[in-house]
């Protein structure tokens, strides 16, 4: 495999679709380079730590282009973004349960439902500020939770950006 460092790479998450610079792909035809590299053209690989990377910064974008607008109640979280935050902060819908004070059915609804759903008012809120706070302070959630690492399998969050 073949390392190749791409602008303009395309990433689409349940965030939302972002273009990042300096992205890390591997190839397998040794002719590609960054000159002749499509993205939509060519098979490519990502290791773990890019998607994690990529995963990061995609939060970050989505705070920058909505948090004033879901703290003033112009924009709500749909269920694509509560997806993307379980995902994000590493967490279960009884967890999500416990943050939120809704019932485990609630949060499995708001998680699974069958129509796009916004989340309203002071759900959001809270959601897009303890999603603020993750993002500075990866493992935040799962700390104020009282979760240990430990006890949970398939965990990445130690380490992340």
């Amino acid at each position: 495999m073949k390392k190749v460092v791409i602008d303009n790479f395309k990433y689409e998450c349940h965030f939302g679709n972002f273009v990042f610079n300096d992205v890390t792909v591997y190839v397998e035809d040794s002719g590609l380079n960054v000159d002749n590299f499509d993205q939509e053209k060519h098979e490519y690989s990502l290791l773990g730590d890019e998607i994690d990377r990529l995963e990061h910064l995609s939060v970050g974008e989505f705070i920058k282009q909505n948090f004033d607008s879901i703290l003033k109640g112009d924009k709500y979280f749909t269920q694509g973004c509560l997806r993307g935050f379980l995902t994000y902060t590493r967490l279960k819908v009884t967890d999500l349960s416990k943050l939120t004070g809704h019932t485990k059915g609630i949060c499995k609804m708001l998680k699974e439902g069958e129509e796009e759903y916004q989340i309203k008012n002071v759900t959001s809120h809270f959601l897009i500020s303890l999603l603020l706070q993750e993002y500075r302070e990866r493992g935040f959630c799962r700390r104020f939770l009282g979760i240990d690492a430990a006890n949970r399998t398939n965990d990445k969050s130690d380490g992340l950006l």
